[in-house]
């Protein structure tokens, strides 16, 4: 039988006549499993998953991001007649141009993986009528990498670049107009947003009108509030409140972006950056083009200070625009105050991703929640923000939580659904395990994105797990934790730097325990491993649920244990001591 390959949710695509070969899992779970029983298919082979792929991945995505974006903030600055450094652009768009590098890269690789493996007779692509193909935001990227038809239109682009001569090529026009996100950073802060507290938020604008010009800029720490706005006073000077401007943003001008020219160059460049760099100009937000102008007014209404020492933040460098042109803005300034990244949550120093990330390779110093430190000057080893003083839940409850992982993006260099797919299986068997008297003790924490998206994979996934009490996210997670006996996350949380913090028992459950860690961590994990901290076999953790759970104290307390969570504690989640916020200010001014 011949192969017909499926880049798309498209049912026209599918043909009873072929074997459809569906480019990935995630396209299955937008088909009827009735219309699925007719047809002949199965889903291409998974790559780019383990260890050492990951690690290659990165290191050959972050030399494309290298290479180019000298190019990029040039072309940017002759068309916004501004002289900002790369790293302003960096602080900008980097995040944005990382991901869709990584994006390209994976969906490149699948592809070439697919074609070379299978002999592919037939394809069906996807082109946009309007060319209308940016958002305007950076943080879209995450979305757009599960639309259908977004990524249907660049699966079919970079198709074009692979050597398949011998395949029937049939294209169709797409209808979508535009992929603008319905959801911008303003709306998701406003959401909920009253008419008192719209109020507020115009009167705190105008307050900070009032307020000196050379305060430093604290904002979205990951301290407790009030924490925050004391951090604010040790500086002495008055606590503000920063709340997002509305952006109406500006569409895409394709004149505009053709003078975003970035294919000009001499040397020999790799298949995979021949094509990022003929896409960037169809694909950065708008934000960096059409809105640049609109983004400094956005920037301007929010009253930042206007000649700080320092910028710390923890927070805002993803996803608030407004935020990064300020501070792009002012660096590229001659008053350059230093940039201050508190860390923001797990897997930093432990998962490969986070070696790459945007905000720790842009900043001028990291703050670290413990003492782990990898050699590099600009980390300082403070505390774990969100709870800067050690805590402990003395009460002993009768639940087993277990909390999962989202469902995921596919804005990495390497098999992400796959990941995802092994962690909550794994979590299954476990489950599974369990007899139905101890079901009752057991509450799922479950991502909301498990309401959203695939339908019929959830639907598999809780098939048989229908007694045991769950919620999607709408439940207060503090009360969660505090109600449970013991806690199981199926990922490496921050939920659980900051369990071993409350001193509440918590264990792990993920697959393939060593793959997504750099390899100078994989010693510590194994310790955590051998106290049954960490595992990645769903009947051993049953069996040691079972043996504890009578007297989880008893095991939690135990020297070994103890002595084995201590020791991540200070590499890791270390607490802030007696006074927190003087070793944080002291951190601070001894970098000015």
């Amino acid at each position: 039988m011949k192969n017909n390959l499926i880049l798309s949710s498209n049912k026209e695509n599918v043909s009873k006549d072929f074997c459809n070969i569906f480019l990935e899992e995630r396209i299955l779970f937008y088909f009827d499993k009735e219309d699925l029983k007719k047809l002949n298919y199965f889903v291409a082979e998974s790559v780019l998953y383990e260890n050492q792929d990951r690690r290659n991945s990165f290191v050959l995505c972050e030399n494309i991001f290298n290479s180019i974006i000298g190019d990029i903030y040039l072309n940017l600055n002759n068309i916004h007649n501004v002289s900002w450094s790369k790293r302003s652009w960096e602080i900008l768009i980097g995040f944005w141009v990382k991901k869709f590098i990584y994006v390209i890269f994976y969906k490149f690789k699948l592809l070439e993986n697919t074609i070379f493996k299978n002999d592919i007779n037939k394809v069906f692509l996807s082109y946009s009528k309007t060319g209308f193909l940016a958002s305007h935001e950076s943080d879209a990227i995450q979305d757009l990498s599960i639309n259908t038809d977004w990524s249907w239109i660049l699966t079919s682009k970079i198709f074009e670049y692979l050597d398949a001569k011998n395949i029937i090529v049939e294209k169709s026009e797409n209808p979508k107009n535009d992929f603008y996100e319905n959801n911008t950073f303003y709306k998701r802060i406003n959401a909920n947003s009253s008419f008192v507290k719209k109020r507020f938020i115009n009167f705190i604008s105008f307050l900070n009108k009032l307020l000196s010009k050379n305060n430093n800029l604290i904002v979205t720490t990951y301290l407790p509030r009030l924490k925050e706005k004391q951090l604010e006073m040790m500086f002495c000077q008055l606590p503000r409140f920063y709340y997002p401007n509305e952006i109406e943003y500006n569409p895409i001008n394709i004149d505009l972006r053709k003078k975003l020219n970035i294919n000009k160059v001499e040397k020999e460049i790799s298949i995979v950056e021949k094509i990022v760099r003929e896409l960037i100009p169809s694909y950065l937000p708008t934000l960096a083009i059409e809105n640049f102008k609109r983004l400094k007014i956005a920037a301007y209404k929010n009253n930042y200070p206007s000649n700080p020492k320092f910028i710390f933040t923890s927070n805002s460098f993803e996803a608030d625009e407004a935020f990064k042109f300020y501070l792009a803005n002012i660096i590229s300034s001659n008053k350059n105050p230093k940039y201050f990244v508190g860390q923001h949550g797990n897997s930093y120093f432990t998962r490969i991703d986070n070696n790459y990330n945007n905000e720790l390779l842009t900043c001028d110093y990291f703050l670290a929640w413990g003492k782990y430190n990898t050699g590099s000057s600009k980390i300082i080893n403070l505390f774990n923000f969100k709870l800067p003083k050690e805590k402990k839940i003395k009460e002993i409850k009768e639940k087993l939580t277990i909390v999962f992982r989202s469902l995921g993006y596919q804005t990495v260099p390497y098999d992400r659904w796959q990941e995802g797919k092994k962690e909550f299986f794994l979590a299954k068997q476990f489950l599974l395990y369990c007899p139905d008297n101890f079901k009752k003790n057991i509450h799922l924490r479950l991502h909301n994105s498990f309401k959203k998206r695939y339908k019929f994979f959830v639907e598999d996934f809780l098939n048989g797990l229908n007694n045991i009490d769950r919620d999607f996210g709408e439940e207060n997670y503090e009360k969660i934790i505090e109600n449970s006996k013991i806690v199981v996350f199926t990922y490496n949380s921050t939920g659980f730097l900051e369990n071993i913090l409350l001193n509440k028992p918590s264990v792990c459950l993920y697959p393939d325990t060593f793959n997504h860690l750099n390899q100078d961590c994989h010693e510590i994990y194994k310790n955590l491993k051998d106290q049954n901290i960490i595992f990645d076999d769903p009947k051993k953790l049953y069996e040691h649920i079972m043996f504890i759970w009578s007297n989880v104290d008893s095991w939690w307390s135990s020297d070994k244990v103890k002595s084995t969570i201590n020791r991540f504690k200070f590499l890791f989640s270390q607490s802030g001591g007696k006074k927190p916020l003087s070793l944080l200010k002291g951190a601070l001014v001894n970098k000015l």
